[in-house]
């Protein structure tokens, strides 16, 4: 099952291949309240918005989707090629802007496992000798 992204064929995830058996020729999939496709992707954000605002949930954009997929796809290990081949993003840095935190605690994780297995346990217990030196 695919679906037409970044001008190219992209493979759906299984939990929305239901979006490739649509009537449409396009992404109409997505419709407002009189039934019709939004006219662009900022009037649907703008939906999102004011639904979130009106359910009590404030400060959330269409776009911090795209941030939390971000994460959680560098949370899985994956690589920046592969984050953006999925989101759509052209360099680097800009994944990096939404996957710094994720990749931070994985390098500290990582960090801490190495530690733990070559730091010298009695380092920090210095024979008389060494303690008269402080």
């Amino acid at each position: 099952m695919g679906l037409r992204a970044f001008g190219r064929d992209a493979l759906l995830h299984s939990g929305i291949a239901g979006v490739d058996a649509t009537a449409s020729g396009h992404l109409a999939f997505i419709i407002g309240p009189r039934g019709t496709p939004y006219a662009t992707n900022n009037s649907f954000g703008m939906w999102f918005m004011r639904a979130c605002r009106d359910a009590g949930i404030e400060g959330y954009a269409m776009h911090g989707l795209r941030k939390a997929a971000s994460r959680r796809m560098a949370e899985m290990g994956l690589s920046n090629q592969l984050i953006k081949s999925i989101t759509g993003h052209s360099s680097d840095a800009e994944v990096a802007r939404y996957t710094r935190e994720a990749e931070q605690e994985r390098m500290a994780d990582e960090a801490m496992r190495v530690l733990a297995t070559r730091v010298d346990p009695d380092l920090s217990n210095l024979d008389e000798s060494d303690a008269n030196a402080c």
